[in-house]
């Protein structure tokens, strides 16, 4: 947990950027190689960011000259250092590091597009969540919350009919309402159109997209397919079945972590532990042996799970531990 602690302080963007351009020196090198040796979060970040990078830097050496490139290099330079005093402010919030690696991405996006608006082509935004849940604002006042290890890429203009974006992951959509411009979100199975709703979108590790709605209406496709959901429905598309059902579902619940605070009110253990699943993306196996005699009251912000946790075990009879999945067993 430390090593997580640290991360979130001493992300080394500088030694990040020159890796990019390829000017490391052999002190550097060993210096990121022990910063990505810290831990897994580190790693995946790294992995993650040198990824985008590459598709980002091909997509421009494509259609630019050296001096482009060299331009480009200096104001991402600039970006980030102008971006160090704002990135303290985050320290202590939970998804601090996410919050910075996303704006370092968006970073990289805007530069580019900026390039790019210069021959009239427009180029998509991507955002994602490398660790945590993630709150963006798109420019058309929609609202998107992207989970840990999801991406969005958003296809949005002023002046398009449509308003589109892909989704690879689990995001929460409140969309502002536009009678004239649908809003579609696509899967890789999937399309959902809309046009003013609160709803879900996730792609199951078992192959399934679920779509749960809070407000409004969505209609749900796939070729000649098509579902229209009510408030309080889930549509599941199989793709082994090849077909969408629908069925009754608590949507407040599946979108419970898509908000800036959790609040549990006169819950048993059992029933908390399942909202904590949703809010901090884990799962948590509860003993049988758990007394129900106890109800819990909180409000969660942006507290570790590990606070939470031993706050409870001081007022209640129970024992925890993270086991080597990363699994919170909780017993009496």
């Amino acid at each position: 947990m430390n090593n997580e602690k640290n991360l979130d302080r001493d992300i080394p963007w500088r030694l990040l950027l020159r890796d990019f351009k390829g000017n490391l020196s052999e002190e550097e090198k060993i210096k990121l190689s022990m910063w990505m040796n810290s831990s897994t979060s580190s790693k995946e970040m790294y992995a993650a960011l040198k990824k985008l990078w590459i598709v980002l830097l091909g997509n421009q050496l494509e259609n630019k000259k050296e001096q482009d490139i060299d331009s480009l290099w200096n104001k991402m330079e600039q970006r980030l250092h102008q971006q160090k005093t704002r990135s303290v402010w985050f320290v202590w919030r939970r998804f601090a590091w996410v919050a910075v690696a996303v704006l370092f991405v968006a970073g990289l996006y805007y530069y580019l597009n900026r390039y790019k608006a210069d021959e009239r082509e427009f180029v998509p935004t991507v955002y994602t969540a490398l660790t945590g849940k993630s709150k963006i604002l798109l420019p058309d006042s929609s609202i998107i919350w992207i989970k840990k290890g999801s991406t969005i890429t958003c296809f949005i203009e002023d002046n398009e009919v449509n308003r589109k974006v892909h989704l690879e992951g689990e995001a929460f959509f409140d969309v502002y309402k536009d009678a004239k411009r649908p809003f579609i979100v696509e899967t890789k199975d999937i399309e959902v159109r809309v046009f003013g709703t609160a709803f879900t979108v996730k792609e199951d590790l078992t192959g399934e997209t679920k779509v749960s709605l809070l407000r409004g209406s969505v209609a749900v496709e796939k070729d000649h397919l098509l579902k229209k959901i009510k408030p309080g429905e889930m549509a599941v598309y199989s793709p082994r079945r090849k077909n969408i059902e629908t069925k009754k579902i608590d949507a407040s619940f599946e979108s419970v972590w898509a908000k800036d605070t959790l609040s549990i009110e006169k819950k048993t253990l059992f029933e908390a532990m399942k909202y904590l699943e949703k809010w901090y993306d884990i799962r948590i196996i509860v003993g049988q042996n758990i007394s129900e005699d106890h109800a819990f009251t909180f409000t969660l912000t942006d507290e570790p799970i590990e606070e939470v946790m031993r706050l409870i075990s001081r007022i209640s009879p129970v024992q925890y531990h993270f086991n080597e999945d990363g699994i919170l067993v909780i017993n009496g």
